[in-house]
């Protein structure tokens, strides 16, 4: 981590600094992943993934085997420039991460890799299966389009435990949305909303839910999985989610729609 005065802002593409409104005294910086932020970042990510991620929470997933595959889309977003991540201002603690997709290019993981588990391997195939429905639903979202920076996955976002509930992760998608040079060109935007945290706050970005699913209700050759998932998730002391949502956002001229 470094703060901001090991940076010199203006050799950087772009910077943002706030306050949240809740902390009008506390600053943070917006900015892109850079190559020394890939390892930290990746533990970030999976770590938060593995423990409060419904999905991957009630499967069991352990970071072990998480770890490579998120390694390579953090790599991808320092390659094509597109990542953001913020950061506290005067430690450069990593509060909050979003890791976004060109849909002209997108990163296949499990093809750049050999070090993906078995183990996560089965696991995601369950995943994939439950979801199967939705994924059907909106495949349309995921054909290759006409040109770079024309549709954007936002793929991954995180929030380090001790600053949720800050509005982080919202300035995170405003920034992508509307400032960052090259993902503000795209008028196309979805997401993977798998909680009620992530769901709002997409929802406050102008973000409109497409498909939904609810968790109990997911089949897997019969089976239901996820049946149990509000009460695994009350146990381990995260929120209870019932719903998987897919939310897309499509902008006019340039501009978000709605806030």
């Amino acid at each position: 981590m470094k703060n901001d005065k090991d940076y010199d802002m203006n050799d950087l593409p772009f910077t943002l600094t706030f306050a949240p409104k809740s902390q009008t005294t506390t600053y943070f910086v917006i900015r892109p992943i850079l190559t020394e932020d890939i390892i930290p970042l990746t533990q970030l990510t999976a770590s938060v993934f593995c423990s409060s991620e419904p999905l991957m929470s009630s499967l069991n997933f352990t970071l072990e085997e998480v770890l490579p595959f998120m390694k390579i889309i953090v790599e991808n977003n320092v390659e094509k420039g597109m990542g953001v991540v913020c950061c506290l201002r005067s430690t450069g603690e990593y509060a909050s991460v979003l890791l976004c997709e060109d849909m002209y290019e997108p990163t296949d993981a499990r093809k750049k890799t050999c070090e993906i588990s078995q183990g996560f391997e089965q696991k995601n195939a369950i995943m994939a299966l439950a979801l199967d429905p939705c994924l059907k639903a909106v495949k349309e979202y995921y054909e290759k389009p006409d040109k770079i920076f024309q549709t954007v996955n936002l793929k991954v976002a995180v929030t380090a435990p001790k600053f949720q509930g800050l509005g982080l992760m919202s300035k995170l998608v405003q920034f992508v949305v509307n400032e960052h040079p090259m993902t503000k060109l795209a008028k196309l935007f979805f997401t993977s909303a798998s909680n009620k945290g992530s769901q709002t706050c997409f929802e406050r970005a102008g973000f409109k839910t497409v498909y939904e699913i609810v968790y109990k209700n997911m089949n897997v050759k019969g089976e239901k999985p996820f049946e149990d998932m509000e009460e695994n998730l009350k146990k381990k002391g995260l929120k209870p989610t019932d719903k998987f949502k897919f939310m897309v956002l499509h902008k006019s001229q340039g501009l978000l729609l709605s806030n």
